[in-house]
């Protein structure tokens, strides 16, 4: 779904491109995309692009929902809609997908993503950063933020500006570098450094042993002595 307005939108139902239920014995389709570039919006309806939920066999992975404002200074204050790409559920739960938003002046690239799977535990699948192991994206200026059991893993070496990590919500390195200006991990800042995913806790793991790396660049003032 592409809906491009110049104006304002006023969304008070419901934009889908939700993948369908599977049959009782079929997985729950993927979910699509939900691509808005509006100059503002509005009102209080639904935006979403969730996985497919089948009972007997698995549910689809959580599709992309972005939400781009044109309009100058323009900011999410006077909509109180609800964006999701929730993963389906089944007997096992598909990943969620990502929900992209960037207020006004906002330079590409540059809105936050979230990575959110409404509670639905994934133990076999997670949402890729970046969306493929041959991306072309630039993602050095996105803050992601994963929350409610949603899970997170690099497909490649990645660079991003931030990564805020909530409670019941991972990050799986792959053997991968994932490098970033700030790392918050369940309310704890993590300082500068250079990190396994043993050394960061057990909200972030490594499936290739040990070798998959954070790097924080180390920040402060540098003092010469001659």
């Amino acid at each position: 779904v592409i809906l491009s307005v110049a104006g304002t939108s006023t969304v008070a139902g419901v934009i889908s491109a939700s993948g369908i239920g599977g049959p009782t014995w079929a997985s729950g389709g993927s979910g699509g995309s939900v691509f808005l570039p509006t100059g503002w919006l509005i009102s209080n309806g639904t935006l979403r692009a969730n996985g497919g939920s089948c009972l007997n066999i698995g549910g689809g992975g959580g599709g992309r929902v972005a939400i781009v404002l044109t309009g100058a200074e323009a900011t999410f204050g006077n909509w109180a809609g609800t964006n999701t790409a929730y993963g389906g559920t089944g007997i096992t739960n598909g990943a969620a997908g990502t929900v992209y938003r960037a207020a006004g002046g906002i330079a590409a690239g540059g809105g936050s993503v979230l990575v959110d799977n409404n509670n639905a535990a994934t133990n076999a699948s997670y949402t890729a950063l970046p969306a493929s192991s041959n991306s072309v994206e630039n993602l050095k200026m996105t803050p992601w933020t994963v929350q409610n059991r949603g899970r997170i893993g690099l497909v490649t070496n990645a660079a991003i500006m931030s990564l805020t990590i909530n409670a019941n919500s991972y990050l799986e390195l792959a053997g991968y570098t994932l490098r970033l200006n700030a790392l918050t991990i369940t309310n704890r800042v993590i300082r500068g450094g250079t990190y396994s995913a043993s050394q960061l806790g057990a909200l972030v793991s490594d499936s290739s042993g040990n070798s998959g790396k954070v790097i924080i660049p180390i920040t402060g003032t540098l003092f010469l002595v001659r």
